[in-house]
């Protein structure tokens, strides 16, 4: 007797454990869509990932207040946070589906002992409820995702001060980097805790690394420590690991091989970026791979967008521990289903 046929939810779950699921999952995130577009994808038995959190930030004893305006530029954020050693502000504008960060918390050294502050009063109220709500949306056809908790090193350079003034202060101000690094692992391990009593089938611990700032010694360094104790925790509790890497992998993936991360979540191939599916297969071949579609080739004609997937999905080949996905922002959702449909007519594996 034939086997059933896997929902896309256990076709993606079994794709993430490094199995062989009975087609190629096809996956997309539930905030790349509208309304009309879940109906052609269902059919096409995608599978809808479902972005969520297992828990919330709050800040113990901070005073903080926000302003929202809008103008033609968009929409406008400033919040300012008190805290015992001092105000921080921050300013975010916001535009169609993204957002940006016009000023940052740490403006200068006279910030760091304000900064501490505020980091030592976040505190991670658990959300369960609403990411179980949120893993049950759609069914055999949805997964919930917790929001990513990229390491304390990304955390300092891309959101607290930037790429410039990061570069500055690790060379003028080292040990205060280490100790605002050190503080910021003392909450993730705190959140991380969080998330291991969590019903979420598998968290994603690192994101966004950019070799061509980071480099190996300082992967070594602050990366990979806080990236193990994560992936251990996790996989006590039988949670699955990942890392959201949507850039140029070629250089990071030999580092990236010698965790114990289970996916490679948003793996972006060329056009777009510098490491192909089949010698990301090779570099990792104990890891799950969620694919990112390639953004540009939405611009392409339609037949020329399926003979890509084509490409990609013979790559793939037999297909374990693979899932065809969308994860970035696209210029159109109009091949959606044509892709989804692709993938389910011609993913049956082994492939």
């Amino acid at each position: 007797m034939p086997s059933r046929p896997m929902s896309p939810r256990q076709r993606v779950l079994t794709a993430y454990r490094g199995g062989m699921p009975d087609k190629v999952p096809f996956a997309v995130w539930h905030t790349r869509l509208f309304p009309p577009d879940y109906p052609p994808l269902l059919e096409a038995e995608a599978c809808i990932i479902v972005k969520s959190h297992v828990f919330d930030v709050a800040y113990e004893g901070i005073d903080i207040r926000t302003r929202r305006w809008d103008d033609a530029a968009g929409r406008h954020c400033r919040t300012t946070y008190r805290t015992p050693a001092g105000p921080l502000e921050t300013l975010t504008c916001y535009a169609n589906a993204t957002s940006w960060t016009v000023e940052r918390l740490f403006k200068g050294p006279e910030d760091y002992d304000a900064l501490l502050a505020l980091v030592a009063a976040r505190r991670f109220p658990a959300a369960y409820d609403r990411f179980a709500a949120d893993d049950a949306r759609f069914g055999p056809q949805g997964l919930a995702r917790p929001a990513p908790m990229q390491t304390p090193m990304f955390e300092i350079i891309h959101e607290l001060m930037g790429v410039e003034t990061f570069s500055i202060e690790l060379t003028e101000r080292p040990d205060a980097i280490d100790a605002l690094y050190q503080g910021l692992m003392t909450r993730r391990r705190e959140a991380l805790a969080v998330v291991a009593g969590s019903p979420a089938a598998y968290a994603v611990v690192e994101g966004n690394v950019a070799f061509e700032i980071i480099g190996p010694a300082r992967f070594a360094r602050y990366h990979a420590p806080a990236i193990t104790e994560a992936c251990e925790l996790m996989a006590s509790r039988g949670i699955l690991t990942g890392a959201h890497l949507d850039g140029n992998n070629a250089a990071l993936a030999p580092l990236v091989a010698q965790t114990g991360l289970d996916v490679i979540e948003a793996h972006t191939p060329p056009p777009d970026c510098d490491l192909s599916v089949a010698d990301a297969r090779k570099a990792w071949p104990d890891k799950a791979i969620h694919l990112n579609f390639p953004s540009s080739l939405h611009h392409r004609p339609r037949q020329a967008i399926l003979d890509a997937a084509r490409d990609i999905l013979a790559e793939a080949a037999p297909g374990a521990g693979f899932v065809f996905g969308l994860t970035e922002d696209i210029p159109t959702n109009e091949h959606l289903p044509a892709l989804a449909r692709l993938v389910r007519d011609v993913g049956a594996t082994p492939m």
